[in-house]
Formats: structure tokens, sequence, C-alpha cells
């Protein structure tokens, strides 16, 4: 995941959900989710039952599936566009491409952090000289 200003809290979150039985972690699904409808609702100007309406067919799994899998994603790693860069290319890869690559800017993650996305290749040279 893309690092932002809330991956700790995120991360500790992500920890408590885990370690709870299944009849706890279904309240903070519960508020999780009306959280996320309201500022969903907001920013894209739609009603919440169209959000519920279309989740599936653009996210391709259920809502509860969903909720269920980042509330409970843990452990949780982080990095910088930066530092998966650096780490790369220490092992040898050169940045093909980068998507939603936001180097330059760190966001809150209120809602989660966002994925981003590269492709690296194994540099020639570099496999040429391996044993």
């Amino acid at each position: 995941y893309r690092r932002t200003k809330c991956c700790r809290p995120w991360q500790l979150e992500k920890k408590i959900y885990s370690n709870l039985p299944r009849v706890l972690q279904f309240p903070m699904q519960v508020v999780y989710t009306a959280a996320v409808d309201i500022m969903q609702s907001i920013k894209r100007r739609q009603l919440p039952t169209t959000l519920h309406r279309d989740y599936k067919k653009s996210r391709g799994m259920s809502r509860w599936h969903d909720v269920h899998d980042w509330l409970g994603g843990y452990p949780y790693e982080s990095a910088r566009p930066r530092e998966v860069d650096t780490f790369l290319t220490n092992l040898g890869f050169v940045k093909e491409r980068g998507f939603k690559d936001y180097d330059h800017r760190v966001a809150w993650g209120l809602s989660g952090s966002g994925c981003a996305e590269y492709i690296y290749r194994l540099n020639d040279y570099a496999s040429s000289t391996t044993p």
C-alpha cells in the first residue's frame, strides 16, 4: 500500500480487528461501512443506495467481503514510491513504469491508503552477470 499519514492508526486497527472474535468484528464493519458511505456519498454526490447497488459490479466482490478484507488485512505494510524504487533497484531491477505514483505528496488516508502499482524488469546486465 501507498504510505499515508494514517498508516500507523490503520495498522493498529487491523491488528485489533484481526484478533477479535467474529461477533465483535461485525459492529466494526457496520461503523466503518456507514462512515465510508457518508464520505463517498458526499464526494460523489450520490445516494448511498446507488453506491451499494453498483458496488459488486465495480469491485468484483461483495461489499462485506471487501470490508472484512480491508479491516482485517494484517500484517499491514506500506511504502513510499521512493522506498519501493530503492529496494528494487538495489536488487538489480529497473523501473519501466509507475501507475498512481504519488511520490510528491503523502495523502491522509482516512478511508484507506490506495495501492501504488509499478512495473519493474530485471536489469539485463545484472541478470547476465549473476552466476
